[in-house]
């Protein structure tokens, strides 16, 4: 499935990325985009533009829910140019996030919230949305063409109540950095898109402010 995403005339396509196809099956210039969840999550891609140091949405008809595989979400994208940019406008986590491999939430970008369920997302369940409140800053991404560009990893840090089980009212959402993510990057898409046939590069997400106005 591939969702258009800008106004007819302008390029911005994102869609799933079956594990069967390489480039040369669309022949076209589309790129892939791997972004790694911790814990693994579910994430709202939605394509916009950086304007004043923030980023602004097209609007709700311009993202798509992708799901992980292996703790990464892979996407066919339409390659992005000039200030044109894709970004993470909310997660659901598999399960319920706690502060991930014993670090402490320091929770520098902003809190995300709960958000209501919505039925025609595909996306129900036990597990809860999360979004960006207030001043919170979100995952901004680009693309380059004909290559697997990996934005990086991004955490899901909550602080639960002692004894309950509940999940969290809110989230954060902070972006780290391994030595060895680019070589784990690699083994994945080797094994799982042994038909992507292409040069995995480094295009670091950006945490930036979102800004309420859309098209």
């Amino acid at each position: 499935m591939l969702l258009p995403l800008l106004a007819a005339g302008c390029a911005g396509q994102v869609g799933e990325m079956p594990t069967w196809v390489g480039f040369d099956d669309y022949q076209d210039d589309s790129a892939v985009l791997v972004l790694e969840v911790t814990p693994p999550s579910s994430v709202l891609l939605a394509v916009g533009s950086i304007e004043q140091g923030g980023w602004r949405a097209k609007g709700p008809k311009s993202q798509m829910w992708l799901a992980p595989r292996d703790g990464y979400i892979v996407a066919r994208v339409s390659p992005t140019q000039d200030e044109q940019a894709y970004a993470v406008i909310q997660v659901r986590p598999a399960k319920s996030p706690g502060g991930q491999d014993g670090a402490t939430p320091t929770y520098e970008s902003g809190f995300w919230s709960a958000v209501p369920t919505d039925p025609a997302s595909g996306q129900g369940g036990s597990s809860r949305a999360y979004g960006p409140t207030g001043e919170a800053r979100i995952p901004v991404l680009k693309a380059t063409a004909a290559r697997v560009n990996f934005a990086g990893t991004i955490r899901v840090d909550a602080t639960l109540e002692s004894g309950s089980d509940a999940p969290p009212q809110k989230v954060g959402i902070t972006p780290v950095t391994s030595p060895n993510d680019m070589e784990a990057v690699s083994r994945f898409m080797t094994l799982q898109y042994p038909k992507v046939i292409a040069r995995i590069v480094p295009r670091p997400l950006e945490m930036m402010r979102r800004s309420e106005a859309s098209d």
